[in-house]
């Protein structure tokens, strides 16, 4: 059964992108606004609940349920693996690389193909490649709000910061957002499926101290996930989000 057949058999029931994704966001907001620590239980507690309720829920299970599982995953994650003496830009890999394993594994348990995640075979090259020109006005926005400042990198090669960050930030963040939440959710509600994970895309920069920040990413996330909605595809998201990144790096 593809993806599309499994949230089709889930329209009447608990929309739990809503549930989870609210509990999710209040976590967010614990763990930077009042303890680290309370912040941490809270996610690895929701991962728990979310993964047992997938596990014991009856079939048809629900696709947003497993799915809903990667952001408290990538935030446990975020916080554990990395290791403090080592070059900063080393922390990518030790989150990315077993968070877009879980992305591989979960859109695998679910039968979505990568056609399905948007990543199938462009039509056409010129029309991604136009719409991901829009990734340089934004990034020059990014530049000038606060919270989002350039990654330090170590002095490893820019080549090698590319080759990090492409798989293990921007595919990663665009696998999860719009490829797999937005694509679970929008069978419901096209507009839902845009909104609803992007409200929790922003949430996952409260850590930036800044309110124009998450705000900013909220409405990239936003932007994103209508170009996705519009041409099925990642490509051209993939190519603005990079384009966003690199101009914050200069």
């Amino acid at each position: 059964m593809t993806a599309h057949g499994l949230i089709s058999a889930h329209r009447a029931t608990t929309n739990w992108l809503l549930v989870y994704g609210s509990v999710i966001i209040l976590a967010e907001a614990i763990l930077v606004l009042v303890n680290v620590a309370l912040g941490v239980l809270l996610q690895a507690a929701i991962l728990i609940a979310v993964v047992s309720h997938n596990a014991f829920a009856r079939p048809p299970r629900d696709p947003q349920l497993p799915v809903l599982g990667l952001v408290p995953l990538i935030r446990l994650l975020s916080i554990a693996m990395p290791i403090p003496d080592a070059a900063p830009i080393t922390a990518y890999v030790l989150v990315g690389a077993p968070a877009l394993l879980g992305v591989l594994l979960i859109a695998r348990a679910i039968g979505a193909s990568h056609t399905e995640l948007g990543l199938g075979q462009p039509t056409s090259l010129v029309q991604p490649a136009l719409i991901a020109t829009i990734g340089l006005p934004l990034g020059l926005v990014a530049r000038s709000v606060g919270g989002l400042s350039a990654v330090a990198t170590g002095g490893v090669h820019p080549l090698v910061f590319v080759a990090v960050v492409v798989p293990f930030v921007v595919l990663l963040e665009e696998l999860v957002f719009r490829g797999l939440l937005q694509r679970v959710a929008t069978t419901r509600s096209r507009l839902l499926g845009i909104v609803a994970p992007n409200v929790l895309y922003a949430a996952m920069y409260f850590g930036s101290g800044s309110g124009v920040a998450v705000l900013f990413m909220g409405f990239t996330g936003i932007l994103f996930g209508w170009v996705v909605s519009r041409s099925g595809s990642l490509w051209s998201v993939l190519g603005a989000h990079l384009l966003v990144r690199l101009v914050i790096q200069i």
